[in-house]
């Protein structure tokens, strides 16, 4: 990929489909916008002005401390892979950790090969190719270098392990990435599509094991961008399929459809204060099952 010269005085590059802009938020963290091909000012940014890596840990991190202090298995989804954040936020929180693996084999959450993996979705090929390709080589020629450099950035902000165990996680199979999330990753003929650890690796004894999620980052772009994903009947579909028996989830915003969709699963809902200059975020948690 050919960098582009800046437009708007923020560092660019140019993919297959679209034009990004490196932005700085408030709190020195980069967040990434892009634009059609060419475009001399940025889309919709990924994360808050105010602070892309404090925006991460507080709606994000504070979810991923709740499952880890429940002792639950480490099965986190994140929908909007962006630049990585939550998931690096996950591998350094589950990094920092004393009190070592959680509990296998109780409760509501069956033993099993997938006590930890991560799954993230992602529309963009061009990120979700990138970041793989710079975890194993921070000097990829395929990964532009004002992206190389906002990796870096947001990778030292969590420590060498966070990197470490996000390569580890690739190579064992433990952490998947995947196209959109849409209707066909919900339906019966594609549930169990997505496969970890041996079944990855192309085990036939794994391939038919339905992963539930203890922790779901909900990061889609806003409801502007993509209505679909904040439709109330797509999240109940997304929640059924995906959601453990004991689950949190959270998103940086607060909406009726999400709200309706997860009590009618039996979560509780809190109405966080938001970040930044959203008036209000979501945390929703499901113990023992619904």
């Amino acid at each position: 990929m050919k960098t582009a010269p800046p437009h708007t005085g923020h560092p660019t590059w140019d993919g297959p489909e679209h034009r990004y802009f490196v932005l700085r938020t408030g709190d020195g963290s980069p967040t990434v916008a892009h634009a059609r091909p060419g475009a001399s000012v940025p889309g919709e940014p990924m994360h808050s002005s105010m602070g892309a890596w404090a925006e991460t840990d507080y709606v994000y991190g504070h979810a991923l401390r709740f499952a880890l202090e429940r002792g639950w298995p480490r099965r986190l989804l994140v929908v909007g892979l962006g630049l990585g954040y939550v998931e690096a936020r996950a591998a350094a929180i589950w990094a920092a950790d004393t009190g070592g693996t959680p509990p296998r084999g109780t409760g509501a959450h069956p033993r099993g090969a997938t006590d930890t993996c991560i799954l993230s979705f992602e529309s963009d090929l061009f990120l979700r190719e990138a970041l793989p390709r710079w975890l194993a080589d921070p000097t990829h020629t395929r990964v532009p270098e004002a992206l190389r450099a906002t990796y870096a950035d947001v990778f030292a902000r969590e420590g060498a392990a966070a990197a470490g165990q996000l390569r580890a996680f690739l190579a064992s199979g433990a952490w998947r990435l995947v196209d959109a999330l849409h209707e066909r990753a919900l339906t019966a003929e594609t549930q169990h599509s997505v496969a970890f650890g041996a079944a990855a690796a192309g085990d036939p004894a794994d391939t038919q094991q339905k992963v539930a999620f203890t922790v779901i980052a909900f990061d889609a772009y806003s409801g502007n961008t993509s209505p679909d994903l904040w439709d109330e009947a797509f999240l109940g579909r997304f929640l059924d399929r995906f959601a453990a028996p004991e689950c949190v989830l959270a998103t940086y915003a607060f909406k009726g459809a999400l709200r309706r969709a997860l009590e009618s699963r039996g979560f509780t809902v809190e109405r966080r204060p938001g970040f930044g200059a959203k008036r209000e975020c979501t945390l929703a948690w499901r113990v023992g099952g619904a």
